[in-house]
């Protein structure tokens, strides 16, 4: 290769990079994505720290569950809110240790699955 190749080449990388670089550039402040924050999650279920947060309007208590899953049989141990459910440590008519998910809105169990 000689010396007016190279320089042609150099010429021509320097103007393509000068006219493609502002096309890869990001135009979103760092945000990955539209509708996300700065960590990825999505603005409408994450706070700024990342932690999920839920609109609960409409949700039943914790004691109304109690009373639902009580009338049903079962006797509540502990329960957690999470995400979009209620996570429920139960024993059952029968003595065995259940996990149920439950609907926050009606208090109707989605999953039942047996603790060991």
């Amino acid at each position: 290769m000689t010396t007016t190749t190279t320089t042609k080449t150099i010429a021509l990388a320097t103007l393509v990079f000068l006219v493609a670089g502002p096309a890869f550039a990001s135009s979103d402040d760092g945000r990955r994505g539209r509708g996300r924050d700065d960590s990825g999650h999505h603005e409408r279920y994450h706070d700024r720290d990342g932690r999920r947060v839920v609109d609960r309007t409409g949700w039943l208590s914790e004691a109304e569950i109690t009373k639902k899953l009580a009338a049903a049989g079962l006797k509540v141990q502990h329960i957690k809110a999470e995400y979009r459910k209620y996570e429920v440590y139960a024993i059952d008519e029968k003595g065995v240790r259940v996990k149920l998910d439950v609907n926050p809105t009606s208090g109707e169990v989605f999953r039942r699955r047996h603790k060991r």
